[in-house]
């Protein structure tokens, strides 16, 4: 069931569709692969995703250290444009759904789940609660999630080429890990952490519970 296709780099739409990774399954059509890039890359194309780029992770060369190491929520613009950019991404995410009903109805729980953390990351992001490193990190982490259970479970599965971009992916998350300690050392303010339970996501900070 591997990837023959390479994974879209969609900045936020990696993380607020919770379908970027279907892209990588040879069940998808190529009707529904081609309706599914069109929503995506019009999408992205707009001044909103030209906007939340700058700073949501894309999986593509934009991506950093920088972007994992974020201490800053998104600015007032930013949740106007990712709302925006929320509700294009919905719609991209009905294509796959509409999808896997008819071909393969066992997928369509695992997308609902993804479905769900990735709305719970859009809420904490588009209401200023967590810091835009601390979301892309989750995101990261939910999209693995999708993978493996697409997967069946077998993360050896997922072939050489996923392999290798999630061991590119680790080592920056490790640069960002240092970065990150050196600033909260400097700090007095702790920053918030969150942790997946399931497909929910709990916070550190009561208000982003």
């Amino acid at each position: 069931m591997r990837p023959s296709f390479h994974l879209l780099a969609v900045l936020a739409v990696y993380a607020l569709t919770g379908c970027t990774q279907f892209m990588a399954h040879e069940d998808a059509s190529s009707d529904t692969r081609s309706k599914f890039k069109k929503c995506i890359s019009e999408n992205v194309a707009t001044a909103e995703g030209k906007l939340l780029s700058e700073r949501l992770w894309m999986e593509d060369a934009s991506d950093g250290v920088e972007k994992l190491a974020d201490p800053n929520p998104l600015t007032a613009d930013e949740r106007e444009a990712l709302v925006k950019f929320h509700n294009k991404a919905l719609q991209c995410r009905q294509i796959i759904i509409t999808h896997a009903q008819k071909s393969n109805p066992a997928q369509v729980a695992l997308f609902a789940d993804h479905g769900k953390r990735s709305d719970a990351i859009f809420s904490r992001l588009a209401n200023g609660l967590i810091p835009v490193g601390l979301a892309n990190r989750l995101s990261i982490e939910s999209d693995r999630k999708l993978l493996i259970d697409l997967s069946n479970g077998h993360a050896d599965s997922l072939g050489p080429q996923e392999a290798a971009r999630q061991r590119e992916t680790d080592e920056l998350l490790e640069a960002s890990d240092r970065l990150t300690a050196d600033a909260q050392a400097k700090s007095k303010t702790p920053m918030p952490t969150c942790t997946w339970l399931g497909n929910s996501l709990y916070c550190t900070n009561p208000h982003q519970s």
